[in-house]
């Protein structure tokens, strides 16, 4: 196996693109673990990956929207600081904007960012079931306008 991190620049894809991609392939992953866990409930618990998806997915997603709107943007500034970027693209951006006056929501997303702090084995991570769904459906929300004001289809 080999490992390279992606260096952003000016090629193709553009970075929101990838961005987007790579939102959509976490979302994708978060519900497949749910449905796995629907499906084998005698199987054995996962509870660091959930919550890291939607995290990834909500960071990815967020990066994508204000890459696209900004073609400066460097992700590399925030890292996985997701409620920063919201926060720094309000004013430009009015889903962000909407979002950084939920207090509840920002708070939420918050929690979650630590989730890719987390070294495995030395933390306890609990994922709330009904705060994960206001998660994935803001990701959604912000994927839906990224597929909206890019013209990408899915």
């Amino acid at each position: 196996m080999k490992s390279k991190f992606t260096k952003f620049n000016d090629t193709f894809p553009p970075l929101w693109r990838q961005f987007l991609s790579a939102g959509t392939e976490w979302i994708d992953t978060y519900e497949t673990l749910q449905n796995y866990k629907k499906q084998n409930m005698n199987a054995v618990a996962i509870f660091y990956a959930p919550p890291f998806a939607l995290s990834m997915s909500m960071e990815c997603l967020v990066k994508a929207l204000a890459s696209f709107y900004d073609s400066t943007f460097d992700p590399f500034k925030y890292r996985h600081r997701t409620s920063d970027v919201i926060k720094d693209y309000a004013s430009i951006i009015p889903l962000f904007d909407k979002i950084s006056k939920n207090s509840f929501l920002i708070d939420l997303i918050k929690e979650y960012e630590n989730t890719l702090d987390t070294k495995f084995g030395g933390t306890y991570v609990q994922m709330d079931r009904a705060e994960a769904e206001v998660l994935l459906n803001t990701a959604c929300d912000i994927r839906a306008k990224v597929l909206k004001v890019s013209g990408v289809k899915f």
